[in-house]
Protein backbone atom coordinates (compact mmCIF):
# COMPACT_ATOMS: atom_id res chain seq x y z
CA UNK A 1 0.00 0.00 0.00
CA UNK A 2 1.30 3.58 -0.69
CA UNK A 3 0.46 6.60 0.91
CA UNK A 4 0.70 10.35 0.27
CA UNK A 5 -0.53 13.59 1.98
CA UNK A 6 -2.77 15.89 -0.80
CA UNK A 7 -4.48 18.81 -0.13
CA UNK A 8 -8.46 19.27 -0.95
CA UNK A 9 -10.79 21.62 0.04
CA UNK A 10 -13.25 19.81 2.60
CA UNK A 11 -15.15 17.07 1.76
CA UNK A 12 -18.55 18.74 1.56
CA UNK A 13 -17.25 21.86 -0.19
CA UNK A 14 -19.08 22.20 -3.53
CA UNK A 15 -15.81 22.47 -5.24
CA UNK A 16 -14.49 18.83 -3.78
CA UNK A 17 -18.31 17.50 -5.08
CA UNK A 18 -17.84 18.80 -8.37
CA UNK A 19 -14.67 17.90 -9.28
CA UNK A 20 -15.19 14.45 -7.96
CA UNK A 21 -18.23 13.98 -10.44
CA UNK A 22 -16.26 15.22 -12.97
CA UNK A 23 -13.25 12.94 -12.54
CA UNK A 24 -15.68 10.13 -11.54
CA UNK A 25 -14.04 9.13 -8.56
CA UNK A 26 -14.52 10.77 -4.95
CA UNK A 27 -11.72 10.27 -2.81
CA UNK A 28 -14.39 10.17 0.42
CA UNK A 29 -16.14 7.09 -1.53
CA UNK A 30 -19.39 9.00 -2.50
CA UNK A 31 -21.21 8.55 -5.32
CA UNK A 32 -20.22 10.58 -8.71
CA UNK A 33 -23.00 10.35 -11.40
CA UNK A 34 -24.34 13.91 -10.63
CA UNK A 35 -21.89 15.59 -12.75
CA UNK A 36 -23.91 18.83 -14.15
CA UNK A 37 -22.73 17.91 -18.17
CA UNK A 38 -22.34 21.47 -20.22
CA UNK A 39 -22.42 21.98 -23.97
CA UNK A 40 -18.90 21.88 -24.64
CA UNK A 41 -17.86 18.79 -23.76
CA UNK A 42 -19.76 15.33 -24.00
CA UNK A 43 -19.89 12.15 -21.79
CA UNK A 44 -17.59 9.89 -24.09
CA UNK A 45 -15.27 13.08 -24.06
CA UNK A 46 -14.75 13.69 -20.16
CA UNK A 47 -14.32 9.98 -20.00
CA UNK A 48 -11.13 10.69 -22.20
CA UNK A 49 -9.83 13.60 -20.76
CA UNK A 50 -9.89 11.66 -17.06
CA UNK A 51 -8.54 8.21 -17.45
CA UNK A 52 -5.13 9.68 -16.56
CA UNK A 53 -5.85 11.68 -13.80
CA UNK A 54 -9.22 10.18 -12.38
CA UNK A 55 -7.51 7.51 -9.94
CA UNK A 56 -5.58 10.09 -7.75
CA UNK A 57 -8.83 12.00 -6.68
CA UNK A 58 -9.31 15.97 -6.98
CA UNK A 59 -6.07 16.96 -4.90
CA UNK A 60 -2.85 19.05 -4.98
CA UNK A 61 -0.22 17.00 -4.32
CA UNK A 62 1.89 17.83 -0.75
CA UNK A 63 3.73 14.69 -0.66
CA UNK A 64 4.12 12.89 -3.18
CA UNK A 65 2.98 8.80 -2.83
CA UNK A 66 5.56 6.39 -1.09
CA UNK A 67 5.60 3.01 0.17
CA UNK A 68 6.18 2.99 3.61
CA UNK A 69 9.70 2.32 5.20
CA UNK A 70 10.94 -0.90 7.54
CA UNK A 71 9.59 -0.30 10.94
CA UNK A 72 6.93 1.87 10.43
CA UNK A 73 2.94 1.09 9.95
CA UNK A 74 -0.11 3.12 9.56
CA UNK A 75 -0.81 3.56 12.81
CA UNK A 76 2.21 5.64 13.42
CA UNK A 77 1.70 7.59 10.33
CA UNK A 78 -1.66 8.99 11.24
CA UNK A 79 -0.07 9.47 14.66
CA UNK A 80 2.52 12.08 12.59
CA UNK A 81 -0.91 13.01 10.29
CA UNK A 82 -2.68 14.27 13.43
CA UNK A 83 0.80 16.43 15.30
CA UNK A 84 1.28 18.22 11.86
CA UNK A 85 -2.67 19.39 11.72
CA UNK A 86 -2.17 20.54 15.41
CA UNK A 87 1.09 22.37 14.64
CA UNK A 88 0.16 24.14 10.78
CA UNK A 89 -1.89 27.18 10.41
CA UNK A 90 -3.74 27.71 7.36
CA UNK A 91 -1.98 28.92 4.23
CA UNK A 92 -3.53 31.71 1.82
CA UNK A 93 -3.85 30.14 -1.59
CA UNK A 94 -5.73 32.92 -3.84
CA UNK A 95 -8.07 32.45 -6.16
CA UNK A 96 -7.66 29.33 -8.73
CA UNK A 97 -7.91 29.50 -12.20
CA UNK A 98 -8.58 27.18 -15.05
CA UNK A 99 -5.11 26.51 -16.74
CA UNK A 100 -3.01 24.30 -19.22
CA UNK A 101 0.11 23.18 -18.20
CA UNK A 102 3.33 22.73 -20.05
CA UNK A 103 2.03 19.13 -20.69
CA UNK A 104 -1.05 20.17 -22.65
CA UNK A 105 -3.07 18.83 -19.48
CA UNK A 106 -5.90 21.31 -17.82
CA UNK A 107 -5.68 21.95 -13.81
CA UNK A 108 -6.60 24.75 -11.22
CA UNK A 109 -3.65 26.80 -10.73
CA UNK A 110 -3.44 30.04 -8.08
CA UNK A 111 -3.58 33.56 -9.66
CA UNK A 112 -0.82 34.34 -8.08
CA UNK A 113 1.90 33.06 -6.58
CA UNK A 114 2.12 32.65 -2.87
CA UNK A 115 5.49 31.94 -1.45
CA UNK A 116 3.97 30.73 2.12
CA UNK A 117 2.63 28.04 0.01
CA UNK A 118 6.05 26.55 -1.33
CA UNK A 119 6.90 27.23 2.07
CA UNK A 120 4.47 24.56 3.89
CA UNK A 121 4.39 21.88 1.31
CA UNK A 122 8.55 21.55 1.90
CA UNK A 123 7.59 21.50 5.50
CA UNK A 124 4.63 18.48 4.63
CA UNK A 125 7.65 16.73 2.67
CA UNK A 126 10.19 16.65 5.40
CA UNK A 127 7.44 15.77 8.25
CA UNK A 128 6.56 12.38 6.41
CA UNK A 129 10.35 11.88 5.10
CA UNK A 130 10.95 9.29 7.91
CA UNK A 131 8.16 7.18 6.73
CA UNK A 132 9.34 7.17 2.73
CA UNK A 133 11.06 4.24 1.80
CA UNK A 134 13.71 4.60 -0.98
CA UNK A 135 12.09 4.30 -4.74
CA UNK A 136 12.88 1.23 -6.63
CA UNK A 137 15.09 1.50 -9.98
CA UNK A 138 11.78 1.28 -11.70
CA UNK A 139 9.88 4.03 -10.03
CA UNK A 140 13.23 6.15 -10.92
CA UNK A 141 13.15 5.72 -13.88
CA UNK A 142 9.75 6.47 -14.05
CA UNK A 143 10.01 9.78 -13.03
CA UNK A 144 12.85 10.63 -15.31
CA UNK A 145 10.58 10.02 -18.48
CA UNK A 146 9.22 12.97 -17.45
CA UNK A 147 12.61 14.77 -18.74
CA UNK A 148 14.39 16.04 -15.94
CA UNK A 149 16.61 18.83 -15.25
CA UNK A 150 19.81 18.48 -12.86
CA UNK A 151 18.17 19.80 -9.97
CA UNK A 152 15.19 18.36 -10.64
CA UNK A 153 17.22 14.64 -10.79
CA UNK A 154 19.05 15.79 -7.65
CA UNK A 155 15.51 16.85 -5.64
CA UNK A 156 14.68 12.86 -7.11
CA UNK A 157 17.47 11.55 -5.15
CA UNK A 158 17.13 13.40 -1.86
CA UNK A 159 13.31 13.12 -1.82
CA UNK A 160 11.74 10.50 -4.25
CA UNK A 161 10.13 13.46 -6.19
CA UNK A 162 11.32 15.63 -8.56
CA UNK A 163 9.00 18.70 -8.04
CA UNK A 164 9.69 20.23 -4.14
CA UNK A 165 11.28 23.14 -2.65
CA UNK A 166 11.92 25.44 -5.15
CA UNK A 167 10.79 23.36 -8.19
CA UNK A 168 7.27 22.79 -6.55
CA UNK A 169 4.40 24.18 -8.53
CA UNK A 170 0.39 23.88 -6.44
CA UNK A 171 -1.89 22.34 -9.16
CA UNK A 172 -5.13 20.48 -9.21
CA UNK A 173 -4.73 18.08 -12.45
CA UNK A 174 -8.03 18.01 -14.14
CA UNK A 175 -7.52 16.59 -17.70
CA UNK A 176 -4.81 14.44 -19.54
CA UNK A 177 -3.64 16.11 -22.39
CA UNK A 178 -5.38 17.73 -24.69
CA UNK A 179 -4.79 18.45 -28.30
CA UNK A 180 -3.92 22.30 -29.42
CA UNK A 181 -7.05 22.20 -31.68
CA UNK A 182 -9.44 21.30 -28.76
CA UNK A 183 -7.79 23.13 -25.94
CA UNK A 184 -9.92 26.41 -26.35
CA UNK A 185 -13.28 24.56 -26.13
CA UNK A 186 -12.10 22.54 -23.51
CA UNK A 187 -10.80 25.54 -21.70
CA UNK A 188 -14.33 27.31 -22.12
CA UNK A 189 -15.96 23.75 -20.90
CA UNK A 190 -13.58 23.41 -17.50
CA UNK A 191 -14.26 27.22 -16.73
CA UNK A 192 -17.99 26.84 -16.79
CA UNK A 193 -17.84 23.91 -14.42
CA UNK A 194 -15.31 25.09 -11.86
CA UNK A 195 -15.29 28.66 -12.61
CA UNK A 196 -17.01 30.22 -9.81
CA UNK A 197 -16.59 27.87 -7.43
CA UNK A 198 -12.61 27.62 -7.89
CA UNK A 199 -12.46 31.49 -7.92
CA UNK A 200 -13.61 31.33 -3.84
CA UNK A 201 -11.24 28.78 -2.98
CA UNK A 202 -8.76 30.89 -1.36
CA UNK A 203 -6.94 28.92 1.85
CA UNK A 204 -5.46 25.94 1.78
CA UNK A 205 -7.03 24.94 5.63
CA UNK A 206 -7.16 21.00 5.36
CA UNK A 207 -4.73 18.47 4.48
CA UNK A 208 -6.03 14.59 3.86
CA UNK A 209 -3.85 11.26 4.25
CA UNK A 210 -4.75 9.19 0.89
CA UNK A 211 -3.90 5.71 0.49
CA UNK A 212 -3.60 3.49 -2.78
CA UNK A 213 -4.64 -0.19 -1.46
CA UNK A 214 -3.24 -1.87 -4.28
CA UNK A 215 -0.70 -0.96 -7.12
CA UNK A 216 -3.26 0.95 -9.91
CA UNK A 217 -5.86 1.12 -7.60
CA UNK A 218 -7.55 3.92 -7.20
CA UNK A 219 -6.42 6.81 -4.07
CA UNK A 220 -8.82 6.86 -1.05
CA UNK A 221 -9.02 9.48 2.03
CA UNK A 222 -7.62 7.83 5.06
CA UNK A 223 -8.17 11.25 7.39
CA UNK A 224 -8.46 14.60 6.33
CA UNK A 225 -8.60 17.62 9.20
CA UNK A 226 -8.56 21.24 9.51
CA UNK A 227 -5.34 22.98 10.10
CA UNK A 228 -4.83 24.42 13.88
CA UNK A 229 -7.62 21.93 14.66
CA UNK A 230 -7.03 18.12 16.67
CA UNK A 231 -7.78 15.96 14.38
CA UNK A 232 -10.15 13.73 15.42
CA UNK A 233 -8.97 9.84 16.31
CA UNK A 234 -10.56 8.06 13.56
CA UNK A 235 -10.58 7.07 9.90
CA UNK A 236 -12.26 7.94 6.72
CA UNK A 237 -14.50 4.76 5.52
CA UNK A 238 -14.65 4.88 1.50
Amino acid sequence: MRYAIFYTPAADDPLTHAAAGWLGHDLFGRDTSAFQRNAEIDEGERRALVEKPSRYGFHATLKAPFDISDGFHEAALLEAFDRLVEAAAPVYIGPLDVAREEDGSFALRPRARSHGLGEFAFRVVKWFEPFRSLPSADELARRRKAGLTARQDALLIRWGYPYVGEEYRFHMVLTGPVADADAPRIARGLERAFGPLAEDNTLLDTITLVAEPAPGAPFVALRQAELGVAAEPRRLEA
